[in-house]
Order: structure tokens, then sequence, then C-alpha cells
């Protein structure tokens, strides 16, 4: 990940600059989101994606009854789901915010 976020800071955001393709510092920043412009960072979905491809529903959309499983292993999964809730409601707020300041 350290990578990535690095390539970003370094060459991608640079690049999206030079090219007039970024939006006022202040539009990002007041989001939160650091030089490297990484929205949100996402975990494994381990065994969840093919779970949700199977019931043709997102991720953190699953109900426990689609999972096929119980105990510590069902309770794992269902805190990983509300996790990638979380992550994916802050992108999506964090994109919302920026469309919004630009009017």
């Amino acid at each position: 990940m350290e990578k990535v976020s690095v390539a970003l800071r370094e060459n991608f955001v640079p690049a999206l600059g030079s090219s007039g393709l970024l939006l006022p510092k202040d539009a990002y920043s007041d989001t939160g989101m650091t030089d490297d412009l990484v929205l949100g960072k996402i975990q494994e979905f381990n065994s969840l994606l093919p779970k949700s491809q199977d019931h043709r529903v997102p991720v953190f959309a699953l109900k426990p009854d689609q999972l096929n499983q119980a105990g510590v292993v069902l309770q794992g999964s269902l805190r990983q789901i509300e996790s990638l809730r979380v992550i994916f409601q802050d992108v999506t707020n964090k994109i919302v915010q920026i469309s919004a300041a630009q009017g």
C-alpha cells in the first residue's frame, strides 16, 4: 500500500495537475484526503466477493443467511461487511463533498 501511495503522490497526482485535471487543493484537503488523493483504502474481500457475486448484491449488502456460515466465522464476516460498508460510505461522502464544493 505504501508503494502505491508514493507512486500516486510522486507521479500520478503531479501528472494530473500538470494536465489541468485537478480541482483546487482545498477541495481535497477539506475532506481529509492526503496528498496522494486516495479516497479510501479498501481491504481484501476474501470469501465475501464470490458470495456477493453469487447473490448479485454488493459485498456490504450481504445478509447472514447468504453467507452460509456460523459461529466465529460468521461473526468475523459480519464485522468485515460492516467495515466495508463504512469504508464505502466514507468514500461516497468524500466524493459528494468534493462535488458540492465545486458547485
